[in-house]
């Protein structure tokens, strides 16, 4: 194994590490099943989301009553939550290896190759900067959601935004999307610039 792949597995598992611990202090991790791990975590408003390996729960912050979905039991594409993000109008956008859901404050939408302008349903990396959401994908570029419009920025209209994206890094109105070739592409007001 070679030592980037060894940094990349010792990322995922600190990251896990912390997640876990985030949902202990928030007192989150009653709601879900002790065989499941947690992946992410988001929240609203109305409601505390949580991205398991199981489906995604959904805890009504009013009367904590606990919804849980999966591609059993709803239109989930995917048990496996890998990345969540919450607009500040209630909107969230679920990242998963088949594609996104998106719930639109009313139900779930299936977001994926097929009804979307992503590229690969592969969902690597998932961030919100001032309403637009940009999905990262596996070999598909990074696609950005303004509302229920959507674009995939790739080869020449995003400089190198050709291979996959690991994650992003938020700072202040801008992005940073850290590339698995080790490029960074700064994105913002819909620019993409390689960083040097």
């Amino acid at each position: 194994m070679n030592r980037k792949c060894i940094l990349t597995i010792f990322a995922v598992y600190q990251m896990l590490l912390a997640l876990t611990v985030q949902a202990k202090e928030n007192n989150l991790v009653r709601y879900v099943d002790s065989a499941t791990t947690i992946t992410c975590q988001a929240e609203t408003e109305k409601y505390y989301w949580i991205g398991t390996n199981c489906g995604l729960y959904m805890v009504r912050k009013r009367d904590k009553r606990t919804y849980h979905m999966t591609t059993g039991n709803s239109n989930f594409v995917s048990d496996s939550i890998g990345y969540m993000v919450a607009k500040d109008n209630g909107e969230v956008y679920i990242g998963t290896q088949k594609g996104l859901m998106r719930y639109d404050n009313y139900t779930f939408l299936p977001v994926t190759s097929e009804n979307s302008a992503l590229r690969s349903n592969c969902i690597t990396a998932l961030q919100c900067v001032d309403g637009t959401v940009y999905a990262g994908t596996r070999d598909g570029g990074i696609t950005v959601f303004y509302g229920r419009q959507s674009k995939t920025y790739s080869g020449k209209n995003a400089q190198s935004a050709t291979g996959h994206v690991i994650a992003f890094q938020k700072t202040g109105d801008s992005l940073v999307a850290l590339m698995n070739d080790e490029t960074k592409i700064g994105i913002r007001n819909g620019q993409f610039t390689v960083i040097k």
